[in-house]
């Protein structure tokens, strides 16, 4: 997709520049960021696949399957808020990792102040719209 092409950290490097940003590999089953945690980074995936979770006491509800050329840990950069979610490796993976300064100085060209808001106000409503299907869920199971 292009717009998955966009996400690339890599795109915008001078082409003398090394391809390789902070490049990390997580093996399946492994847990990448855990939610309620500090966002520092956000991740591009390289290859491999990643499950995003949710959890609310002892239930864990799966809310997306990521695969490559999308990105996680975006949302806790951007808000610098707590992380949402808990992403899991599925199969191994490997992530470029994109830095909180690197995110910043991309939203620092953001010159339009009703952008900025707009994207807030998105984030919002993921967040909700992820609450309310752990929240479906959960009136389901009882």
């Amino acid at each position: 997709m292009q717009h998955q092409n966009q996400l690339d950290p890599r795109r915008d490097l001078e082409p003398h520049m090394p391809r390789i940003l902070d490049r990390r590999v997580y093996y399946k089953g492994q847990t990448i960021v855990e939610q309620g945690t500090m966002g520092h980074r956000a991740c591009y995936i390289e290859k491999g696949q990643v499950e995003v979770l949710i959890k609310d006491n002892s239930l864990e509800v799966r809310v997306a399957t990521l695969g490559e050329g999308e990105i996680f840990g975006e949302m806790g950069l951007i808000e610098h808020d707590e992380r949402s979610a808990t992403v899991r490796a599925l199969t191994d993976t490997t992530v470029a990792v994109i830095a909180a300064h690197e995110l910043e100085q991309k939203f620092g060209l953001i010159d339009d102040s009703s952008v900025l808001t707009l994207i807030h106000v998105l984030i919002k409503r993921v967040r909700e719209s992820n609450m309310g299907q752990v929240r479906q869920y959960k009136s389901l199971i009882e």
